[in-house]
């Protein structure tokens, strides 16, 4: 998603996760995600702010901080 000059990265898990355990699986997908924007920014030329996982079975949102991102050209 293209939003205020910036990409949006929104991927959807089909994980059946405890509630009090979305944050594990959080932690699992980092890199993934990381990997996302970095490819996002590469190929839109666009800074990626936020990423967000959902996830389906709990039905939650949760934004992925992925401030250890480091830019590479």
């Amino acid at each position: 998603v293209v939003r205020d000059g910036a990409c949006e990265i929104i991927d959807f898990k089909t994980d059946a996760v405890a509630e009090a355990e979305v944050e594990r699986p959080c932690e699992k997908y980092r890199t993934q995600m990381q990997q996302y924007a970095r490819a996002v920014e590469r190929l839109w030329r666009m800074p990626v702010s936020p990423c967000w996982l959902v996830f389906l079975s709990r039905k939650k949102l949760v934004q992925m901080d992925l401030a250890p991102l480091a830019k590479t050209t």
